[in-house]
């Protein structure tokens, strides 16, 4: 039995030309991205020291554990998720709006949300 992270390894080793090590390394956090394994390729790149070669991926990684958690309304998770992250704090906002779950998102403001957030305005 494998976890994720290993089938990735397994498949990306298998279906790349194996060039350079480095060159097999990118490839195998790019066929994670591309399978939407996010939190593993986010992994795999910190381990293989290839944070510079995908700046994007830890921002990638949290919207989409924000967008896991809001589609199954999950709101106290994803408001301690959040934390003060702003661009986090406006996909929260749009995922509670979008949800009709205005009730909730003034739960997670008494619940300690950060004072920043509560200060938040939309983009015109």
């Amino acid at each position: 039995m494998t976890n994720g992270f290993c089938a990735c390894v397994i498949v990306s080793c298998s279906t790349v030309e194996l060039g350079t090590m480095a060159g097999v390394q990118v490839a195998l956090v790019k066929h994670c991205i591309e399978r939407g394994k996010l939190k593993n390729a986010l992994q795999a790149a910190k381990a293989l020291g290839l944070e510079a070669e995908f700046p994007d991926l830890e921002r990638m990684q949290r919207e989409d554990t924000l967008a896991s958690l809001s589609k199954k309304q999950l709101w106290p998770q994803a408001c301690h998720y959040v934390k003060d992250d702003r661009q986090l704090q406006a996909s929260f906002l749009h995922a509670c709006c979008d949800s009709r779950a205005v009730a909730q998102l003034f739960m997670c403001c008494h619940m300690g949300f950060p004072g920043a957030f509560l200060s938040f305005s939309f983009p015109p």
